[in-house]
């Protein structure tokens, strides 16, 4: 039950990563996941067409860094597929999905820590795609004129 206005129900989130070459797959808990589509603005003439520059998923996970993301942090996997899913939690229904394909990882980074009775590790991934979809709507590149016209 919801106490306060606006509170929403626990989340679980978990992400598959697969090992496209290799057809290996391996499931992750996250803490959380943010996604970016950067466009440029395109103004004046000069600039022409405009398409989307970059997609960018940052991933916290929620668990220690094992051998298989290690790898494809360390290059040893260039490129991996990813389906993120959200579900609220108790009720098994699915709020978000998130499939990417050909990230390569982009920038990571991993912390650690302690105090009287506690632990703490995170890995964080930052991660370019090539293709995005967001609850199986394609986000495309897509040439627009500046003047906003198709």
């Amino acid at each position: 039950m919801l106490s306060a206005f606006g509170q929403q129900g626990d989340r679980t989130i978990r992400l598959k990563l697969t090992d496209s070459k290799r057809k290996k797959s391996q499931s992750y808990l996250l803490n959380s996941f943010a996604y970016s589509c950067t466009k440029p603005r395109g103004d004046g003439p000069s600039m022409g067409y405009s398409a989307y520059d970059a997609y960018i998923v940052s991933i916290d996970f929620q668990q220690n860094t094992d051998e298989f993301l290690l790898k494809w942090i360390g290059g040893q996997m260039d490129k991996a597929d990813g389906v993120i899913t959200v579900e609220a939690t108790g009720e098994k229904k699915t709020l978000r999905t998130i499939a990417f394909k050909d990230a390569s990882v982009g920038a990571t980074s991993e912390s650690f820590a302690s105090g009287d009775g506690y632990g703490y590790a995170s890995t964080q991934v930052s991660v370019y795609i090539d293709n995005l979809t967001i609850d199986n709507v394609p986000i495309r590149y897509t040439a627009t004129k500046t003047n906003g016209s198709r």
